[in-house]
């Protein structure tokens, strides 16, 4: 009895520690990649309002180009964690969806 009781409590701490390190690992992602929108969209507002200067306008444009690529390096990484074997199971359970990278370009 006591061997079961035992084998139950180690496989339930299993259990917490792997929905945990998921969690973590996969709210630490989305976080990144949630920043990473904010930033491009900032860009990309930051455009618009530069068309009156073509000096302003370019460096708009580049840091909106850099913003894009950062955000679809997050939105990788992002991906890749929720279709791996381990996190998968917990990614689906939790909500945690395959994002789009951004294909756009000004």
């Amino acid at each position: 009895m006591l061997i079961q009781i035992a084998e139950t409590a180690i496989i339930t701490t299993i259990l917490v520690l792997w929905i945990s390190l998921a969690y973590k690992e996969l709210n630490r992602l989305k976080k990144a990649v949630e920043n990473a929108e904010q930033q491009f969209q900032m860009h990309e507002e930051l455009i618009f309002k530069a068309r009156s200067d073509p000096m302003v306008e370019r460096q708009a444009i580049s840091m909106f180009e850099i913003s894009c690529k950062i955000y679809n390096e997050n939105v990788r990484k992002y991906n890749e964690a929720v279709r791996r074997l381990y996190f998968y199971p917990i990614a689906m359970v939790l909500g945690y969806r395959i994002k789009k990278e951004i294909t756009k370009g000004i």
